[in-house]
Parts: structure tokens; C-alpha cells; sequence
């Protein structure tokens, strides 16, 4: 099976954390727009593998198990026990290390497919 997600990226317009939790965890208080650029982010299945391969086309994304894509799907073999395997392929449109949520958008795009 073959699923294309978007991931759109976003931009901060206000971000502000007002106070700390007694654990030390920081509040955070944004407000964010989403934007018409996007990431595509393509999950095929493969069969009798657990494997987890990403590719991209961007020279700048890692796509070992730093990449938030391979940890989203990491987890949900582990979580759900998924004896299958998957190939991430990202289509790299939002800027890398840009603040616009690139590697987020790309984990959450891997987590709905």
C-alpha cells in the first residue's frame, strides 16, 4: 500500500512561555498560521520486513533514526506491534533548520498515513 501525505509547514507568530511548571516543564503560550508551502511525504508498506528506510531530496535531512519521519514510524511499529515495514520518501519544499516545523510536519504526515 501506498500513502502521499502533505505536511504543511507553519510560522510562529507570537511565541512566548510565561512560567514554568513545579517540574520545571516550561508553558507555552503561540500563536501559529499554517502556510501554503508544504512537504510530500510518501509511506509505502513493505511486506515480511520490519524495516524503515527514508529517502529524500534534500542533502541536509539525515535519514537514519535522527530523522523525525523513521522515529514517527519507529514508534508505531513498536506501539502497535507491526511486523511490516515501510519506506518514507519526503519531498523536501520547506526549508531545512527554518523554524517552519518541517521535521514535525513530516513525523505527524508519517503518523496519519
Amino acid at each position: 500500500m501506498e500513502i502521499i501525505e502533505k505536511a504543511p509547514a507553519k510560522l510562529n507568530l507570537s511565541l512566548d512561555t510565561p512560567f514554568r511548571h513545579p517540574d520545571g516543564e516550561p508553558e507555552w503560550k503561540m500563536v501559529m498560521i499554517a502556510v501554503d508551502l508544504a512537504d510530500y511525504v510518501t509511506v509505502k508498506t513493505i511486506p515480511q520486513s520490519r524495516k524503515i528506510t527514508v529517502q529524500t531530496n534534500s542533502g541536509f535531512l539525515p535519514c537514519d533514526k535522527r530523522n523525525l519521519a523513521y522515529q514517527a514510524a519507529l514508534y508505531l511499529q513498536s506501539k502497535f506491534d507491526i511486523n511490516e515495514g515501510v519506506a518514507i520518501s519526503i519531498q523536501k519544499n520547506i526549508p531545512v533548520a527554518a523554524g517552519m516545523g518541517g521535521g514535525s510536519a513530516d513525523a505527524a504526515a508519517v503518523l496519519r498515513a
